[in-house]
């Protein structure tokens, strides 16, 4: 009879603690507050489309503030504070692999191509592009934005190089 009183005190409070358990780490919905005494709507922020363009990614010039994206065709478009659309390089791109805007955002990345891809800058400023040797195999920004660290292929191996944008200048960082 002992055995049947501790076990069954065993299980109530197993199950006590079980259920205290479930109870503290259960995942609560929030309250949402009510605001000048009116009742909340799920429907009270909409978000609007910017462009009626299908876009494969976007940035942000920190000098400007406007945004940028490029189209699934690799035209570049922007959109000032006020929402007006504008295309600044109708250049066209097949077969997009990745778009890394710098840290400003003034200067884009684009790897493109398709088996033998390549590589090209988009410079905001002057809305032009500057192709990279079709001997990199990798690109990359480095943190400043003013600089590129490319992989080149040589004939045995790889080098590994800093490309400065503006002056186009190359310096190997390994053999």
């Amino acid at each position: 009879m002992k055995k049947i009183l501790i076990i069954g005190s065993v299980v109530i409070l197993v199950g006590i603690a079980g259920y205290g358990a479930w109870f503290f780490f259960i995942e609560r919905t929030p309250e949402i507050p009510v605001v000048d005494g009116n009742e909340p709507s799920s429907h009270s922020q909409k978000i609007s489309p910017l462009s009626q363009h299908a876009s494969l990614g976007f940035w942000t010039a920190s000098t400007t503030g406007e945004i940028h994206y490029m189209s699934d065709e690799g035209e570049i478009y922007t959109i000032d504070a006020a929402g007006k659309e504008t295309i600044i390089s109708n250049q066209k791109l097949s077969n997009i692999a990745s778009i890394n805007p710098n840290s400003d955002g003034n200067m884009v990345l684009v790897e493109f191509g398709g088996k033998e891809h390549s590589y090209s800058i988009f410079k905001e400023k002057d809305h032009t592009w500057q192709p990279l040797s079709s001997d990199i195999t990798a690109a990359a920004w480095e943190p400043t934005g003013k600089r590129v660290v490319v992989l080149t292929k040589r004939s045995i191996g790889s080098l590994l190089q800093i490309l400065t944008v503006e002056d186009k200048k190359v310096l190997p960082i390994m053999a």
